[in-house]
């Protein structure tokens, strides 16, 4: 009488570990320098929006104080200060705050709200990123705000 012996296997084999480590390390790189494509265009955006968001509250404010107020660019193109009454209420500094070393901002004058919503001269803020990406926002002086 002979006996059939059977082994049962268990586990994987070392080239089956190895060769699905490689398959998922190339959809890591693959999809790595996918996101790099995108987030320079992704910061130009949200920092558009957030210098929308901080032009529109610096018309509310210059309304609400009855006093003029101000977004102030650095010549650097990294910062810009909200100014009120002589009296900085923030900055907002894209590098250091937000970690996004490829945005910069200039503008020929800084933008001038009156009490009345109104700015003080024509202004157009140019928000660049470092693959020649660019976004202008435009205030006339009746206040509007567009975004070209």
């Amino acid at each position: 009488m002979k006996m059939k012996m059977t082994l049962k296997e268990h586990g994987f084999t070392l080239l089956e570990l190895v060769i699905t480590l490689a398959i998922v390390a190339i959809i890591v790189v693959i999809a790595v320098t996918s996101a790099n494509k995108f987030l320079p265009k992704y910061r130009l955006k949200n920092a558009t929006s957030l210098i929308l968001s901080d032009l529109n509250q610096a018309r509310k404010l210059a309304a609400k104080n009855g006093s003029n107020c101000t977004i102030r660019i650095d010549s650097s193109g990294e910062y810009y200060d909200l100014i009120s009454n002589s009296t900085t209420i923030f900055q907002r500094n894209f590098k250091t705050d937000y970690g996004w070393k490829d945005i910069t901002i200039s503008s020929a004058q800084n933008p001038t709200f009156k009490p009345c919503g109104e700015i003080i001269d024509r202004a157009t803020i140019t928000i660049s990123n470092t693959v020649n990406e660019s976004i202008s926002i435009t205030m006339s002086v009746t206040g509007r705000i567009y975004v070209e």
